[in-house]
């Protein structure tokens, strides 16, 4: 039997999670990979003998704020953090920028790859504004808020518009933009809602939920262009054929 294609080969994707939490998450973006012909596996803090150079490509997901000691700024009360999460996001995001392979970072991921860069964040400490955000899993699925996206980055061709409605929930908000990033996307208050790389290499963050939103082509079309970006063609995949998703 011959060898598939590498337009046949399914890439394999790492999706950074917290450990020990977080399943149903991961079980959405694995869907979104899947649907887009990739393959999702998760990697923790807990995860051993895997390294980064093993995959095509890489999702930072959504979780818990960034702990402020990775950007230089003081500790919110309040927040609730994973130092071990950081560390290995951290480490994996300059890693996959080294190997010059796509990386598609969501809401906590977006802000977890500015400061990998060598960036940093802010808490959102606006009462009136927090109070606008959801709190049970259905507010957190149909929540929606408007953002603006710049003519002529990735996102604006990849959408073919330059305004949408989306599902941003955060409570961190890019402060000082990281190296080799640019704000694609800005909400109703002038805050970053997407950032990406330079030409070339698919880098691309956005702070609000696509595999929430898995109903909506746009959304899918995110997971597709990552997915695409991280198929090889040149004969070999360096993802592990032994690994496995969900």
């Amino acid at each position: 039997m011959s060898e598939p294609s590498c337009a046949a080969r399914r890439p394999v994707i790492a999706v950074t999670s917290s450990a020990g939490t977080d399943y149903g998450v991961f079980a959405l973006i694995w869907a979104g990979v899947r649907l887009a012909g990739g393959r999702a596996v998760r990697v923790t803090s807990r995860t051993r003998d895997v390294q980064p150079d093993a995959f095509d490509g890489l999702i930072l997901a959504g979780g818990l704020n960034i702990h402020p000691d990775n950007y230089g700024r003081a500790v919110n009360p309040a927040a609730r953090y994973d130092r071990g999460r950081d560390g290995l996001e951290l480490e994996w995001a300059q890693a996959f920028w080294a190997l010059k392979r796509p990386v598609l970072a969501i809401c906590r991921g977006m802000q977890l790859l500015n400061v990998a860069r060598g960036g940093a964040v802010n808490d959102i400490l606006d009462e009136d504004l927090l109070r606008t955000l959801p709190s049970t899993p259905l507010g957190y699925m149909l929540y929606r808020k408007s953002v603006d996206i710049a003519p002529g980055t990735r996102l604006s061709e990849l959408w073919g518009r330059t305004r949408a409605r989306v599902n941003s929930l955060h409570r961190q908000a890019v402060a000082e933009l990281g190296e080799g990033l640019r704000v694609s996307a800005r909400g109703e208050h002038g805050e970053a809602q997407a950032l990406e790389g330079p030409p070339g290499v698919l880098r691309m963050a956005v702070q609000f939920h696509p595999e929430l939103m898995l109903h909506r082509r746009d959304m899918r079309v995110l997971f597709r262009a990552l997915v695409d970006a991280a198929r090889r063609c040149d004969g070999e995949s360096p993802a592990n054929a032994s690994q496995t998703g969900l």
